[in-house]
């Protein structure tokens, strides 16, 4: 008889809610999926429209591995991404917790707006913005 299991909920390994990575950072995140017959697979998600990432998984012993792995830079600052474990025992993919990416980052680009023409002798008003995020 072969015994068939649906594996635990993913595990999340080096993250905290807490954490301010510094632009320029290697992130490395690991999920670990438990049980399962047969082993799961491990995949990830960005952001709300769940855009499935394409990284590898390994299965051990102990579960099956998958490393999110990237560099910190301000695009990624607000980023959201969910592990997944599956097996052909579960009907859905059972996710971890959102992991919510907070990079501290500075920034060189400027935005001056105001109109694009001004007559001699009148007032205009400029408004100069920049997209920072320092933690």
């Amino acid at each position: 008889m072969l015994l068939v299991d649906p594996p635990e909920g993913p595990i999340i390994h080096g993250y905290s809610s807490s954490t301010v990575y510094k632009e320029g950072d290697l992130i490395n995140i690991t999920c670990q999926a438990l049980g399962g017959n047969p082993s799961p697979t491990v995949f990830w998600f960005k952001g709300v429209n769940n855009t499935k990432e394409d990284i590898p998984f390994h299965k051990q012993d102990d579960g099956t591995y998958s490393n999110l792995e990237l560099r910190a830079t301000s695009a990624e600052h607000g980023s959201t991404y969910t592990c997944h474990a599956w097996n052909n025992i579960t009907q859905i993919s059972l996710p971890s917790i959102p992991i919510y990416l907070n990079i501290s980052f500075s920034t060189d680009v400027v935005l001056l707006e105001g109109p694009d023409f001004v007559e001699l002798g009148k007032s205009i008003q400029l408004t100069c913005s920049v997209r920072i995020n320092i933690v």
